[in-house]
């Protein structure tokens, strides 16, 4: 038996779900996983908005030539996807337009529904016709692979791998954490003798939320 985990990204273009196997049952409080996790997206934001997507699948397309220029005068030097910043801030950063839920259970993590951000974002998202004629290319403000590939064992995990599979190996590497808290001062009737398993734990947490992980 396992636990079954649905993370929740806005604007959501895949869904991650994660079997936890069943020694996990006895987490009864996620919360400092998902704090990590949220760390984990803003970076995978960061380095998607400096790559203007480049770093999790093709490129966004260039702006049209008369917009361009329009923003070249007004705001020089800004990168796609940014003019004043405030998406870019919500979804790297957090703050008043970015949302983080995070309960013993669940989290959510993204931008604020119902927002002035949330709306340009979605655009972005989806693409489509515009007021006045004229087409917005998609250029998602957020995009990550949500499959799970191979999770490695604690200290011999990639540096560059799928974000659901980076998510996983930030769950199992909280997991092995909760497992020895759980057993301190006593046998370890899953692995014992696993001190070493539980050091490698806490190098992939701190290389999951410092950016060392690149994800696609």
């Amino acid at each position: 038996m396992g636990v079954a985990v649905d993370i929740k990204i806005k604007p959501a273009p895949n869904t991650i779900k994660l079997g936890i196997v069943r020694w996990a049952d006895s987490m009864d409080d996620w919360t400092e996983a998902w704090k990590d996790v949220a760390k984990l997206f803003r970076r995978h934001e960061a380095r998607h908005f400096k790559t203007e997507g480049g770093s999790t699948g093709k490129e966004w397309e260039d702006l049209n030539p008369k917009y361009a220029a329009w923003k070249d005068r007004r705001y020089p030097g800004r990168p796609k996807l940014v003019l004043r910043g405030t998406l870019r801030h919500a979804l790297t950063k957090g703050g008043p337009d970015a949302v983080e839920q995070i309960t013993k259970k669940s989290m959510v993590v993204g931008v604020r529904e119902g927002t002035d951000v949330a709306r340009y974002a979605m655009a972005h998202a989806r693409g489509g016709t515009l007021h006045g004629g004229g087409t917005l290319p998609k250029r998602p403000p957020v995009r990550y692979d949500a499959r799970i590939q191979a999770v490695k064992e604690l200290g011999k995990e990639r540096r560059t791998m799928t974000f659901g599979t980076a998510v996983a190996q930030l769950i199992q590497a909280h997991v092995v954490r909760h497992r020895k808290r759980a057993f301190k001062g006593l046998p370890d009737p899953f692995n014992p003798g696993s001190r070493g398993r539980l050091r490698a734990a806490g190098k992939a947490r701190r290389a999951a939320v410092s950016g060392r992980w690149k994800t696609s």
